[in-house]
């Protein structure tokens, strides 16, 4: 296989003219030796390997028990025929008696649905149908509904085993149950003629010759097959209190669709009413289906004279009956209020169409109206900036210190007793609802801690990095101030400060803003990333490193959760400090890197390991409340990363938790802040040197 540490992949980049990059060689050269507690394990420690295709490529291939598994998975039934007992057959018989599909129980992980043909597959079928007849073909019309059927199948199971069930996640709680109130609704009124003895009344019928031409139908039969199926299996496990396998009701009912017309089977799909009865009545398990199949077997051919004498008023009754208990009350309506208000108004928008128009339009009412609000969320999702608030923990009125050691051992929340004392990171302006008398200090002069809210993608990259540099270039002032020659050189969308005549010529209205010196950036909400945020990313940083020139920004990352977005952070060139310019080295940097303590020296894992450990030896100690120097060994403790007094009586062997050679990426947003103050202040002092 090419790659890049292979000749003849060398060499095929250089003709294309792909550029290359030695991993960890530049940073390992150029980060000093003194700038690290590790410089003198450096031939032993831990540099991170980035993901590959071939490792990506593996990662999807299934081994042989995933293969093993996938097979069982396809027939459910193993999983409870054996522990099939008489009062689950009990269950099984009341319920397939009373609605009296021998294919599904097989293959289907819902016990209440019962499947067959339906009003809106049916009114599909018919269209089909006589769109066939109208084009001039001689076929009977059971032959038409028997080839859709299979044809219809075949494409529902190819999705069930390709285990795409992860589609019916579209379909929200709010759809479900304004599908389920609808369908009741419109049930309950349908069934209001024969209950009332009413006849020769009916919903106009509305013509579609002008769009019949052109509609594909077999795309909506395949809709109606699972958006009706999958909503009230769905439906009726929440309110059964058991969960479903979308891929496996798809095989299920691909399978029914594909082997019932050999057997000259209708085109079916889950029942609303059917299915209400029959939980209504007790089900147990899906092999209810096979009394269901029995049951209407029989009385196609021997009890048809016995149902002509039912009432029809009677069966409307017991319908009505079934599927009044699954409208939604209005506490639940009131819940989905108090959880989120939008989504009441798609509630009702969702019942309204399926009352008024047709029932699985209001299932697509809803769902596009849901993914609109899921969209919008994202395209305008903004980050918040967070400042730091100093902490105590408390126990009933006492603060967590001496007095609490044995209580604060059994929590394992603080390794140093003496030290209560912590800091958190919460939004600047109490977004989160904090107390607004806690006052959320900036982290430090010039640096700004940024997390997004709403992952880090294509749809809300702009929107993001937007507000990013828009608040940080409102709290701060250019390093240095534009200097153009003339007037016109000036760019058009950069007006520069505006005069006043009560302004003194010499001020400067933004003397009291620091300059930008860092930005940390927590990616403890993003797990991918994709080529556009990494790309505007890059212009962000381009824009910001013009606006801070000549010192340009730091690019802190905490909480990275995925390899892949690491790896697409350092191709885009950050992980490493900030070079100047192009070809030039990296400039000094004093790196902190968070370390694990793997045992004590007598611990027998520190032993096992002990040609992969760094000791660890401290080089300050500080016991007071006082906060020390950050940029110290000690700072550690500060922190509440590591117990300095602990260390202090004995030598303690730990790991590096991330890679040497990506000192800008870090654990935690506390080890981030660290790092960037006190590469901050190396700079500062040294600047201050150079002028002395």
């Amino acid at each position: 296989m090419l790659g890049h540490t292979n000749p003849l992949g060398r060499g095929v980049a250089n003709i294309l003219g792909i550029k290359l990059e030695d991993k960890n060689q530049d940073l390992q050269a150029e980060i000093p030796s003194s700038s690290s507690i590790f410089s003198e394990q450096r031939h032993n420690s831990f540099y991170e390997t980035e993901p590959t295709s071939s490792e990506w490529i593996k990662e999807q291939v299934p081994s042989k028990e995933e293969v093993v598994a996938y097979a069982a998975s396809l027939f459910p039934f193993a999983t409870w025929i054996s522990h099939y007992n008489l009062q689950w057959f009990a269950g099984d018989l009341v319920a397939g008696i009373t609605i009296g599909a021998l294919i599904y129980w097989i293959f289907g992980t819902s016990k209440d649905i019962s499947i067959g043909p339906v009003a809106v597959l049916s009114t599909v079928v018919g269209n089909v149908v006589q769109d066939v007849q109208d084009s001039g073909q001689n076929v009977p019309a059971h032959i038409v509904a028997s080839a859709l059927s299979v044809i219809a199948g075949f494409i529902v199971l190819i999705i069930g085993l390709l285990r795409c069930g992860w589609i019916v996640d579209l379909i929200s709680i709010t759809s479900l149950s304004a599908f389920m109130t609808g369908s009741a609704i419109t049930i309950c009124v349908g069934q209001l003629p024969a209950l009332l003895g009413f006849q020769n009344i009916g919903v106009p019928k509305l013509t579609t010759e002008l769009i019949s031409d052109f509609v594909p139908y077999l795309p909506a039969t395949v809709i109606v097959l699972l958006v009706e199926h999958m909503a009230i299996s769905k439906s009726f496990g929440r309110v059964n209190n058991y969960t479903i396998d979308p891929s496996q009701e798809m095989v299920a009912i691909g399978m029914a669709n594909l082997v019932g017309p050999f057997l000259g089977a209708y085109p079916a799909t889950g029942s609303f009413s059917r299915t209400a009865i029959q939980s209504k009545a007790g089900v147990r398990t899906p092999a209810a289906g096979i009394i269901t199949g029995l049951v209407v077997l029989l009385a196609t051919y021997l009890l048809t004279a016995v149902f002509f004498y039912i009432p029809s008023a009677a069966l409307a009754a017991v319908i009505i009956h079934a599927v009044g208990d699954l409208v939604t009350p209005p506490n639940t309506i009131y819940q989905f209020w108090r959880v989120s208000p939008i989504e009441v108004f798609i509630f009702f928008t969702g019942v309204t169409v399926s009352v008024f128009a047709q029932i699985e339009d209001g299932l697509y009412a809803t769902v596009l109206l849901s993914g609109a609000v899921f969209i919008y969320r994202i395209l305008k999702a903004k980050g918040r900036f967070l400042g730091k608030v100093k902490v105590h923990s408390v126990i009933g009125d006492h603060v967590i210190g001496d007095d609490h050691r044995k209580v604060v051992g059994e929590y394992g929340t603080i390794e140093d007793s003496d030290v209560s004392a912590r800091n958190v990171f919460l939004p600047l302006g109490h977004g989160d609802g904090s107390n607004p008398e806690v006052e959320v200090d900036h982290p430090y002069p010039g640096i700004f801690i940024y997390r997004f809210s709403e992952g880090f993608n294509y749809p809300n990259a702009n929107s993001s990095l937007d507000y990013l540099t828009d608040f940080i270039q409102s709290n701060t002032q250019r390093s240095s101030p534009e200097a153009f020659e003339r007037p016109g050189d000036r760019p058009w969308n950069n007006p520069g400060p505006r005069k006043s005549a009560k302004r003194p010529v010499n001020s400067d209205p933004d003397s009291a803003l620091p300059t930008l010196k860092a930005v940390i950036l927590d990616f403890s909400s993003v797990n991918n990333v994709d080529i556009t945020s990494i790309q505007r990313l890059i212009d962000i940083r381009n824009q910001l490193d013009s606006y801070a020139s000549p010192d340009g920004v730091d690019w802190h990352f905490a909480c990275i959760n995925n390899r892949w977005s690491k790896r697409a952070l350092v191709s885009a060139g950050f992980g490493v400090p900030y070079k100047p310019n192009e070809g030039t080295a990296h400039r000094r940097w004093k790196s902190i890197f968070s370390v694990a303590e793997i045992g004590g020296k007598d611990s027998a894992a520190a032993i096992a390991q002990e040609t992969d450990l760094h000791e660890l030896t401290p080089k300050h100690t500080d016991n007071t409340d006082e906060e020390p120097l950050i940029g110290g060994f000690s700072s550690v403790k500060s922190y509440g990363s590591m117990s300095s007094g602990d260390l202090e009586k004995q030598k303690r062997r730990g790991a590096v938790v991330h890679g040497l050679d990506k000192p800008l990426f870090h654990v935690d947003l506390t080890s981030a802040l660290q790092n960037a103050i006190t590469n901050v202040e190396e700079r500062t002092i040294s600047r201050e040197t150079a002028h002395d």
